[in-house]
């Protein structure tokens, strides 16, 4: 009976390759025709569908957005205001840290996007002849080199050092998102503290001084309410990246470890 189920599968087959005029219906990826897959196979057609541009696509769309809300704060003058009411320089730290992260996310995502289209050309060996120098020293091609011709075991073991490659290679954005946070709650005890610290008792019968004191009660709580504004807020946004990258980069691995059972089944 499994014989003849064979027989009838390898009928079907040649016929929809003839119907197809020679070619294999299925998926695209890589600009190549791929077969109705199963299992690992299919997994990985799933997983990588989708170029590297896609995913740039929606890190840029999301930034250039972000970027928009921005520049209406700053046409509006909240911006500036931000600025000018922080007398301890903070404000510009925080925001020197958040341009640091972002570059560095861009940057992290230029290099997830060029190994999702690596690993996409990597489903045919015809596909990584045509990608040429293009994926040399990617991650997609060191995977699949170690995988290659292995056990369960080593493969086990290469798909666990992957994903660890890669959640630490963008792990610094998440870093960064956690480092704005705490400078801003910094920056409300500096602002307490500036507060508080124009604040005698022996001052509130001198009518001049209470003037002073309420005008560094201010400024401390302007640098306080500030601060912490800037870092949420920027935080958030980089929060959102990395979010981004993490999910094109599960994308990515999800796929990678696919391909490396597909190759080793076959």
């Amino acid at each position: 009976m499994r014989m003849m189920k064979a027989v009838a599968a390898a009928g079907e087959a040649a016929a929809g390759e003839a119907a197809a005029g020679g070619t294999v219906a299925g998926e695209a990826v890589a600009g190549e025709t791929v077969a109705g897959e199963t299992g690992p196979a299919a997994g990985a057609i799933a997983a990588l569908r989708g170029s590297g541009r896609g995913f740039l696509l929606r890190l840029g769309l999301f930034n250039l957005g972000a970027v928009a809300l921005l520049a209406a704060a700053f046409g509006e003058g909240w911006v500036q205001r931000l600025f000018a009411a922080d007398s301890t320089g903070l404000t510009y730290v925080i925001a020197a840290v958040f341009v640091t992260g972002l570059v560095f996310g861009l940057v992290r995502g230029g290099r997830i996007a060029r190994e999702i289209d690596c690993a996409r050309s990597g489903w045919t060996r015809a596909g990584w002849a045509r990608a040429g120098g293009g994926c040399d020293g990617s991650w997609s091609g060191a995977y699949l080199g170690a995988v290659d011709g292995r056990g369960a075991g080593a493969r086990a073991i290469a798909a666990s050092a992957l994903r660890g490659q890669v959640a630490a290679r963008i792990a610094p954005v998440r870093h960064f998102a956690a480092s704005l946070v705490m400078l801003g709650l910094i920056g409300t005890v500096l602002g307490f503290i500036l507060a508080l610290s124009g604040i005698s008792a022996s001052m509130t019968p001198d009518v001049g001084a209470v003037s002073g004191m309420i005008s560094r009660l201010i400024a401390g709580m302007s640098v306080a309410l500030y601060t912490t504004l800037e870092g949420s807020v920027l935080s958030l946004w980089l929060t959102v990246n990395h979010q981004i990258l993490g999910a094109g980069a599960a994308r990515l691995v999800s796929g990678l470890v696919m391909l490396g059972e597909r190759d080793a089944r076959s």
